[in-house]
């Protein structure tokens, strides 16, 4: 059983989506592995325009460290989930079958992986331009079988859904 970060109970995980994936995670990763939840990062950021700083803000829904294959960033969204291709833009479809946009999954997975690789190497590893393990991002859809097409950079490798569940570990 892997270990939860913050190191509370799976079940006061607010969304549900989110909370099925970390009870997965947890029953089902070897005990050495580490699941951080809704992990915040703050960046400063040059700002030319005020001439000062600006703190760009994000969160990455799962960061999962296992000492033996190294780090894997998961971004999870829940429900009905569509990609419209010729727009890129994305799409959960509501009960009523309306469509509400949503960020780009696969936007947030990789932002959230670049920054968080580069954070490591600046504090664990500075002047080294490579961790020394592997690293990656997935987009977990807990809630839907999706078969759609992924936007241009990303791969279908990298996409889990509701059929995948039982086998993520």
């Amino acid at each position: 059983m892997a270990r939860l970060i913050p190191k509370i109970s799976v079940d006061e995980i607010s969304l549900k989506p989110e909370r099925d994936v970390a009870r997965i995670l947890i029953d089902n990763l070897p005990q050495d592995c580490i699941v951080y939840h809704s992990y915040p990062w703050l960046k400063a950021e040059r700002n030319d325009y005020h001439k000062g700083v600006t703190l760009k803000e994000g969160e990455a829904d799962f960061v999962i460290v296992d000492p033996q294959y190294g780090i894997l960033i998961l971004e999870v969204k829940g429900g009905e989930v569509e990609y419209d291709a010729p727009y890129h833009k994305w799409y959960r479809i509501l009960n009523n079958g309306d469509k509400r946009e949503i960020k780009n999954p696969f936007e947030q997975a990789s932002k959230n992986t670049h920054f968080l690789k580069n954070q490591i190497l600046s504090c664990s590893f500075p002047g080294q331009s490579s961790l020394p393990c592997a690293f990656g991002y997935a987009v977990v859809f807990p809630d839907c079988k999706y078969s759609g097409s992924v936007p241009p950079g990303a791969d279908n490798a990298i996409v889990l859904s509701a059929e995948d569940l039982p086998i993520l570990h």
